[in-house]
């Protein structure tokens, strides 16, 4: 059998697998209950009655869905160390389990020595009530993280709407006197009118580890951070960054961060987020930001073609081949 041959089955043998998009709805932790140490939550049910019922080093794991949180209260973790666990899209790895956050309400954690957000999807569309209790005055963040070393992995925080977030930020840590750092992993922060990340009272500071904060602009504020649209405000704070892209600034003063920056290497800061990721996507061959079977099928009639302007030349080593071909397979499924 030929090589193209082979592939082809290989590829075919896959496809079932990569386009299922969550797992089976047959699994228990769709009807909530608990096992062990892990408190699940279905749609429909409440996340704080399982973080209030849930000990120390537990875990609260959400099925796939959406769980509204409307405010002026949200969600609270004091006192112990909590995981927030989503779901994830079966074969994509990105969160499938959305809180959506309206009126005020966040999510504040304090004096918990290590919490730890999983695999979410958190939106804020309205600040109304904010950090400081005051009705249309202060946007609140969507995470208020207070004491600690919180890790935050692959989820993707949007804020829509902060009000006057000038004095808070979409994700706000604060330690005090303490070390504690912020660890952020493959996570996305995406906001409107505010800023993306503010640490202060802290010498800790915080890790980001494969992160993008985009789209920054604080057009509130009464003096401090007026306009200033940063990405990351952590004055005199050590902020390190690895694989990170900070783009898209809004805000018609200053600059995108604010802070004492370690570079680990790998780092894009840039006012066009294009300009740090100008081919997010190199085995969409027709852009339709997905990689499917059109591509595939463009790839397959590219097969062989050899030179600088074959198509389906994914890897840019002048011939279409298998090589092209695991690219397409690796990445399958919707751009990022």
């Amino acid at each position: 059998m030929t090589e193209l041959g082979l592939l082809l089955i290989a590829a075919l043998a896959i496809l079932p697998i990569v386009s299922l998009d969550t797992r089976a709805s047959a699994l228990p932790w769709y009807y909530g209950g608990d096992d062990g140490n892990t408190i699940y939550v279905a749609v429909g049910e409440s996340i704080q009655d399982a973080i209030d019922a849930a000990g120390d080093g537990w875990t609260v794991e959400l099925a796939p869905g959406e769980f509204p949180v409307v405010g002026p209260y949200g969600l609270s973790i004091y006192g112990k160390s909590i995981t927030l666990l989503g779901a994830t899209v079966y074969g994509y790895g990105e969160p499938a389990s959305r809180i959506r956050f309206s009126y005020g309400a966040n999510t504040e954690v304090a004096n918990s020595e290590r919490s730890i957000f999983r695999n979410l999807d958190l939106i804020s569309s309205f600040g109304g009530y904010g950090a400081y209790g005051s009705y249309g005055s202060y946007g609140g963040p969507t995470l208020q993280l207070a004491g600690g070393a919180p890790l935050l992995e692959n989820c993707v925080i949007t804020n829509l709407d902060a009000g006057n977030s000038a004095l808070t930020g979409a994700v706000f840590f604060t330690s005090g006197s303490s070390y504690g750092e912020l660890t952020m992993i493959d996570t996305v922060i995406q906001v409107d009118e505010l800023i993306g990340l503010r640490i202060v009272n802290n010498y800790g500071g915080a890790l980001l580890d494969t992160c993008l904060i985009a789209g920054t602009g604080s057009g509130y504020g009464y003096g401090y951070g007026y306009g200033n649209g940063y990405a990351i405000s952590a004055y005199g704070i050590p902020v390190t960054l690895l694989d990170t892209i900070v783009c898209g600034k809004n805000g018609p003063y200053g600059s995108q961060i604010e802070a004492v920056v370690i570079d680990l290497g790998g780092n894009c800061e840039a006012l066009d987020c294009a300009d740090c990721n100008p081919n997010p996507c190199p085995a969409d061959l027709n852009q339709d930001d997905v990689v499917n079977g059109e591509d595939l099928s463009i790839l397959l009639a590219d097969w062989g073609c050899l030179g600088i302007e074959c198509i389906g030349d994914i890897n840019e080593d002048g011939l279409v081949n298998g090589a092209d071909l695991t690219v397409i397979l690796s990445t399958w499924g919707p751009c990022n």
